[in-house]
This record gives structure tokens, C-alpha cells and sequence, in this order.
């Protein structure tokens, strides 16, 4: 799982165990994220959007995903719950660069 600081591109990321339901990336400082999974089995990226759970096929399902990030807006001392990865098969690790 990635957290990916838009305005300044940092990148902090922890691993999850196989199955996991849940995770925690620590320790973010304040600021405007997004949040990017990547499940290396099948090579696939999805990311926290506001669209329900969908495995995007075709090019204009992958922009409805890229189209739908959901940026997280972090205060100081806010921890932010609920980052589900709703939508796989975008570009997401494009957007980030």
C-alpha cells in the first residue's frame, strides 16, 4: 500500500500479509494524499476512489477509475479511516509520477 503526498510526491508505503483486511500507514505528515494498492501476484494497481469495487475493463472504465481518486487531506494529528481500494486496473502509479 502506498500513500502518495500530491503536492510534493513523497511516497510512504508499508506491506501487507496475504489476506489482510486491514493496514496502517504510520506516521504521515500533514498534507494532500492518495492511496495506491498494488498486488504483486497479478501485477494489477488499484487505488482509493469514490466508485464501489470494480475491476475496470477497456480504456474508458480505466479513466472513470483514474477520474474518481479520492485525495486524503491530512491536518496535523489526523489520522484518516476507510481508504478501501475500490477500483483496480487504472494507471495509478502513472498518475503518481
Amino acid at each position: 500500500m502506498y500513500a502518495r503526498e500530491v503536492t510534493t510526491g513523497q511516497v510512504r508505503w508499508v506491506s501487507t500479509v496475504e489476506g489482510g483486511q486491514t493496514y496502517t500507514i504510520a506516521d504521515l505528515q500533514p498534507g494532500r494524499y492518495v492511496v495506491v494498492g498494488w498486488f504483486y501476484a497479478l501485477g494489477a494497481s488499484g487505488a482509493y476512489t469514490s466508485l464501489d469495487t470494480v475491476v475496470a475493463e477497456g480504456e474508458a472504465q480505466m479513466c472513470a477509475c483514474e477520474d474518481a481518486i479520492v485525495e486524503i487531506d491530512l491536518q496535523p494529528g489526523e489520522a484518516y479511516q476507510g481508504a478501501d481500494i475500490g477500483c483496480w486496473g487504472g494507471d495509478f502509479f502513472g498518475l503518481a509520477e
